[in-house]
């Protein structure tokens, strides 16, 4: 999933909204969370 489908699917008006949000709120960029958590070299282990 890209940040724009996420910001889109919470309620957020544009991407700019949500990544910020998300910065504050989490303290990483939606896109470095994706690659900790969602690293698909790692799904395959």
């Amino acid at each position: 999933m890209q940040s724009i489908d996420a910001a889109m699917q919470t309620g957020f008006s544009d991407q700019s909204h949500f990544t910020n949000y998300f910065n504050s709120f989490i303290e990483l960029a939606p896109g470095v969370y994706r690659e900790i958590f969602f690293d698909k070299d790692k799904d395959r282990e």
